[in-house]
């Protein structure tokens, strides 16, 4: 192993996550690395080369000499604030398990890295049943418009809290198509994968999901991505009783659609009609649905 090779791949690691005020600890710096190597010479390398990489050590932390070091007291909040909304989604993911056109519910983003703020949305990635992607996503809208924790289309202000704790729907794949395009095929979404939280599961399609995916191994050589798995955490639904006789509706309405031949394209026919006029770099297809309101993997793999 190169010594230059290393230090590119722990600067440019660093570089990539200090935007969202990521100082990683050893395990989290070893985890996101391209460069494969045991996790005690890394620390024994970055020890010795810290002054000569421009990098300093703060408590347990990772950050650039200059950079200011955040607090443990900020840290702990931003994992507090991800607890807060990894609960919300576990409460929603509860309600959509009623439908069995869902295979999987997971939280990424920063909510799954635990470095959420206050204001940060709650990114969320679908897999759905084989000919049933439009057909669930129709419906976890129509829920999450229920609830009142769907993030708007035209709510894309970062520097705003108006997507406070709202839901972004942002990728839906279909079992059979698991592979992700080749030009997500990148750090940045490996990086996303290993920080995903996976909270419902069915049929082992997370599994397969990773198998389909074997090139996040290339990009993050000494990730561990079968050990993303949802703290242990309360939850509780306390919904209206008005929202409960809505859901109640939905799921009926839901199944009786099943029984309606060709209702998938239908559903497909007037989701796509409807967003003709606001679609810019999403990618839509039949077995994938992409909605980025900013596309941070163009925009991290641009810093390459």
């Amino acid at each position: 192993m190169k010594i230059m090779k290393l230090e590119a791949d722990v600067k440019n690691t660093l570089s990539r996550y200090e935007r969202f005020g990521h100082q990683p600890t050893l395990l989290e710096l070893w985890s996101l690395l391209s460069t494969k190597i045991e996790i005690e010479k890394l620390e024994s390398a970055v020890t010795k080369s810290l002054k000569a990489w421009g990098i300093e050590k703060t408590r347990n932390r990772y950050h650039f000499r200059g950079e200011s070091a955040n607090s443990e007291e900020y840290f702990s909040d931003l994992a507090q604030n991800a607890k807060y909304k990894l609960r919300m989604a576990s409460v929603f993911a509860d309600i959509l398990s009623e439908y069995d056109g869902i295979l999987f519910f997971g939280v990424s983003g920063s909510v799954a890295s635990g470095y959420a703020k206050v204001g940060d949305d709650i990114d969320v990635f679908i897999i759905t049943k084989k000919d049933r992607l439009w057909t669930m996503r129709f419906f976890v809208n129509i829920a999450s418009i229920i609830l009142k924790n769907r993030r708007g289309r035209r709510q894309q202000k970062i520097t705003s809290n108006i997507h406070q704790d709202k839901f972004c729907f942002n990728l839906f794949l279909s079992e059979v198509d698991l592979e992700l395009p080749e030009n997500k095929k990148t750090k940045y979404v490996a990086s996303e994968i290993f920080f995903l939280k996976p909270i419902l599961i069915r049929g082992g399609v997370y599994e397969k999901f990773l198998e389909k995916n074997d090139w996040i191994h290339d990009q993050l050589q000494n990730a561990d991505f079968r050990k993303n798995t949802m703290p242990d955490i309360s939850k509780e639904n306390e919904l209206k009783v008005w929202q409960k006789v809505c859901l109640n509706l939905i799921k009926m309405a839901y199944m009786v659609s099943l029984k309606i031949p060709l209702s998938e394209s239908v559903y497909g026919y007037l989701q796509k009609k409807y967003m003709q006029d606001h679609i810019t770099s999403e990618i839509v297809t039949p077995t994938q649905l992409w909605f980025h309101p900013r596309d941070l993997n163009e925009e991290m793999e641009g810093q390459e």
